[in-house]
């Protein structure tokens, strides 16, 4: 709003109509200028039919009536002594900002500085500068447009700064985004003043809920958002429309993503939405007022987008003999015979320490699990790993059996996978169709030697214990939780993974 230390009325805005919907500053005239007349209202065009732009003009054209009607009034109030103090003197060193904003507002204390200091000062106003600092920056970015300040350090240089590091993680993405969009995002009005994406981003993530989160999962949703940022563009959060998301999933699905990539970018924006819902207000307004005042890809289907999930294969007999018979460092070796003798998932053998190699009553050697699931969030993935006879382990050591990089939940990197997949894995497929031999495929071949396993055949209950599964058949999991102490003995595991055979091993 414009200061008003004059007792003067204060001015509102009104769109009207008949003046082709134009937004006009309205202010109640005093007592002593109203002469009888049934006017009682001064009434003057912003020049505009946006709303945001006539709020920013409102306080200098009710500033332009206040000075008419002090001239009419034999006034000289246009600036107070404290206000003096500020415009005048820029170059008063022990300037207290915080009294000047406590006093008028953060807005209205920027927006005397401005108004009153640009033919005192110049354009460039230090204090101005000063009191920025004490604006969210997006009522920042929105004053600073519209009295065309130069960039400064502060929000501005902060802006940038975001904006080049999106730009950089951009050409990083390597194709995950439709390059067009991603070089030229469409440039967008922001009529509301609503922070962007990209503004907001900062907020959302210091949000309490990440408290309970994997850091994992913080890191995933930033790029998440990022990605869609890198298709749509910067867009305000009040701008986001259910087309999109339809946009980034069209992208998408030309590059060959899976429904499932398509459903978490999507859905890591969307709660983001969400959060904006409840914890970002507009305080330019009276009341305030929501930006978002509702979720707009809450509920969107995708569905007909993406790639149809593709398992991964087992090896074949030929690919397992091809594999091992490749000059393989010891350790890496000793993490492939862990994988195809035992069935456990990758992370589980890559983190194995020498803590976990046991022996039952029998003397039988297994890896216990059982303390937590610590790569997989499944109750029934802790479990104790019966090791049969054919896998050959070194002498007992301290600490991890391998040295693979872990990220910042602890789990062993994506990159190791990658680089051992790369170097083993890549060789032996056949063709470019057979690009779902990766090292998780060794899992999936102890699976099936467990199903040609005859005479007995092993019970699917037992097959599940072995391999870690979640034990999904007609028992409901709370079932399952409550007989979880009974998971079957070390022994009874010991005498099936026992019986298959591992002539690649020899």
């Amino acid at each position: 709003m414009a200061r008003n230390n004059r007792n003067y009325h204060p001015p509102t805005l009104s769109q009207i109509p008949s003046k082709r919907n134009m937004f006009y500053v309205v202010i109640t005239k005093p007592e002593e200028l109203r002469d009888g007349k049934a006017t009682i209202q001064v009434r003057r065009s912003t020049g505009t039919t946006d709303q945001r732009i006539a709020r920013t003009r409102m306080p200098k054209i009710a500033e332009q009536i206040y000075a008419e009607w002090d001239k009419l009034l034999d006034r000289d109030l246009f600036i107070d002594e404290l206000d003096r103090h500020w415009v005048v003197d820029a170059k008063v060193e022990d300037l207290n900002v915080k009294d000047f904003v406590d006093r008028y507002g953060r807005v209205q204390a920027a927006e005397i500085v401005c108004l009153n200091s640009m033919e005192k000062i110049g354009d460039h106003s230090p204090i101005a500068d000063e009191l920025f600092k004490h604006m969210s920056w997006f009522e920042a970015r929105e004053l600073r447009a519209v009295i065309s300040l130069p960039e400064n350090p502060y929000p501005l240089a902060q802006q940038n700064q975001q904006q080049e590091e999106l730009r950089s993680f951009i050409e990083e993405l390597d194709g995950e985004t439709t390059k067009p969009a991603a070089k030229a995002p469409i440039e967008v009005v922001n009529k509301s003043g609503c922070p962007t994406l990209l503004e907001y981003l900062p907020l959302y993530l210091k949000d309490r809920k990440w408290n309970t989160k994997r850091d994992a999962s913080k890191i995933a949703a930033t790029r998440n958002i990022k990605k869609f940022i890198g298709v749509v563009g910067d867009l305000p959060l009040d701008q986001i429309l259910p087309s999109h998301a339809i946009s980034l999933a069209n992208g998408f699905d030309e590059k060959g993503k899976s429904y499932n990539t398509i459903k978490v970018v999507i859905s890591n924006v969307s709660t983001m939405l969400s959060h904006a819902t409840k914890h970002l207000f507009n305080d330019r307004v009276s009341p305030p007022q929501p930006f978002v005042p509702f979720n707009t890809l809450n509920g969107l289907s995708l569905k007909g987008y993406g790639a149809s999930k593709r398992s991964y294969e087992a090896l074949t007999t030929h690919q397992l003999h091809k594999l091992f018979s490749q000059d393989i460092k010891d350790d890496e070796k000793l993490l492939f015979s862990i994988l195809i003798t035992t069935g456990m998932r990758f992370d589980e053998a890559a983190l194995l320490t020498w803590e976990q190699l046991k022996h039952d009553k029998h003397g039988i050697r297994y890896f216990d699990l059982s303390e937590g699931a610590i790569v997989k969030n499944n109750k029934f993935a802790a479990r104790t790993v019966a090791i049969p006879d054919v896998l050959k382990l070194p002498n007992k050591g301290k600490g991890r059996l391998f040295n693979f990089p872990t990220n910042s939940d602890g789990k062993t990197s994506t990159a190791a996978s990658q680089k051992l997949n790369e170097k083993y894995f890549h060789p032996i497929r056949t063709d470019s169709n057979d690009d779902r031999k990766v090292i998780h495929s060794l899992r999936h071949n102890v699976s099936g030697f467990l199903i040609n396993l005859t005479d007995p055949a092993p019970s699917s209950e037992h097959m599940d214990w072995i391999t870690g599964h979640g034990m999904q058949s007609s028992m409901t999991e709370s079932e399952r939780q409550k007989t979880y102490a009974q998971d079957p003995d070390v022994k009874v595991k010991y005498d099936i993974i026992n019986r298959i055979e591992h002539p690649w091993l020899k």
